[in-house]
């Protein structure tokens, strides 16, 4: 019989959550193939971590890692452990600019994404914060076909990749150019990437 871990966040709690764990348990028995679900809060009573590589009694022949804890994704790698989803995969998931970046030049069409460049917050109180929020508004306004299916769905080879618009939020930022001081806009659009082959 096969084994597996079953990695999942300790902090989220919920029946929708329970279900879906109890769901790919299932699925694993049926298989032939013990699950163990592992919250990530408690890897570390099982996961001895020190330099050097670890002399396993019980490791598992796969961990299904369902959680975004990009670093333990890594450390349960480098250990040898088989790790689906990769590290990579999920951090790359995670991050809609690492997603863009990923995709930019296959034939899967992206909504426009632009990134910001890293900054600072600061605060400015002499910004007319009516002016900015009807700028803001504006802009979603313009930005509304992101939100249609019919636009975020692409098929190749027999391959459709959907994105899922979920959360939308904007921020104000301000940029200085030669001693000017002037408002932008930052969008930032998080949504679900699917794949069906």
């Amino acid at each position: 019989m096969k084994t597996g871990w079953l990695i999942v966040n300790g902090y989220l709690e919920s029946e929708k959550f329970d279900e879906i764990y109890n769901w790919l348990i299932e699925a694993a028995e049926k298989r032939d193939c013990k699950l163990r679900k592992l919250p990530n809060d408690q890897v570390d009573s099982v996961l001895k971590i020190s330099s050097g590589s670890t002399n396993w009694k019980q490791k598992p022949d796969f961990v299904l890692f369902w959680d975004k804890d990009v670093k333990l994704a890594k450390t349960l790698e480098a250990e040898g452990f088989k790790v689906f989803n990769s590290a990579e995969a999920i951090e790359t998931c995670d991050d809609k600019a690492l997603t863009f970046i990923k995709l930019k030049n296959t034939d899967i069409k992206m909504p426009a994404t632009y990134m910001a460049p890293m900054t600072f917050d600061k605060e400015y109180k002499d910004l007319n914060s009516a002016q900015l929020y009807e700028a803001s508004g504006k802009f979603i306004n313009s930005q509304r076909h992101l939100f249609l299916s019919s636009s975020n769905h692409q098929t190749v080879n027999g391959v459709t990749a959907v994105y899922v618009p979920e959360e939308i939020s904007v921020s104000i930022k301000t940029i200085t150019v030669d001693g000017k001081t002037s408002p932008y806009i930052f969008v930032l659009l998080k949504g679900t990437m699917s794949i069906d082959s």
